[in-house]
């Protein structure tokens, strides 16, 4: 553990959580609990994968226009072993073959989707501020030490 940089979160609570007048135990629990949305960035192709609609994705590689493209632009991507998902690039690969937002695989990549995947959009994770700083678990002791260093 950090313990300069746990102090200096513990002081200056630069995400507005609260810790002044709290215990080691509430300050740890407030660190720890999972409250924040952040960038996922790599995700394994294999789970990115999952998330193609079938129908769709077996629609677009054996298109007779675009097919041969869309295959091409998909192996690609799926043999890259982790992607980029906020990725500007990686993005538009993926509207260029989807067609955009109308698309069952851009949904479920998003979490619009009704069935598989609601509400769980691919591009962000849950983090809590603990997580979100490196820290991992911060424990009550974590705390004392900071304050008293």
């Amino acid at each position: 553990m950090d313990v300069a940089r746990l102090k200096s979160e513990i002081t200056s609570d630069p995400a507005g959580l609260g810790y002044s007048g709290k215990t080691d135990q509430q300050v740890a629990d407030l660190m720890n609990a999972v409250t924040r949305e952040v960038d996922r960035g790599l995700v394994a192709a294999h789970v990115l994968f999952r998330r193609f609609n079938q129908a769709e994705y077996v629609a677009k590689i054996t298109d007779l226009t675009d097919g041969v493209r869309n295959r091409h632009l998909l192996e690609v991507l799926l043999g890259m072993g982790e992607v980029d998902i906020n990725d500007a690039n990686v993005e538009a690969l993926l509207t260029t073959v989807f067609n955009g937002g109308g698309s069952a695989t851009i949904r479920n990549l998003i979490g619009h989707a009704a069935g598989a995947f609601p509400g769980d959009d691919l591009r962000k994770k849950k983090v809590s501020r603990a997580g979100q700083l490196g820290f991992g678990t911060v424990l009550p002791g974590h705390v004392t030490e900071a304050r008293s260093a």
